[in-house]
């Protein structure tokens, strides 16, 4: 029969926050900003090379024309 044991915890070190990196010589926000801009930048750049090499290879079909669109 299987029964529940207690979660035993370590506890909480006092020198483990992010807060306490900087203090600690650790500047972490500064190291994930570069890493955190680079996405960002991949986000909007990764999807429109996507698109121009779909394009360019001959792979898009034209769109219909929209039903209310004026002829």
């Amino acid at each position: 029969m299987l029964t529940a044991r207690p979660c035993r915890r370590s506890p909480p070190s006092s020198s483990s926050s992010v807060e306490d990196t900087r203090t600690m010589g650790i500047d972490l926000i500064d190291a994930i900003a570069p890493v955190a801009a680079a996405t960002l930048i991949l986000q909007w750049i990764g999807p429109l090379a996507t698109q121009l090499a779909l394009v360019l290879a001959g792979e898009v079909q034209e769109a219909p024309p929209a039903a209310g669109a004026a002829r």
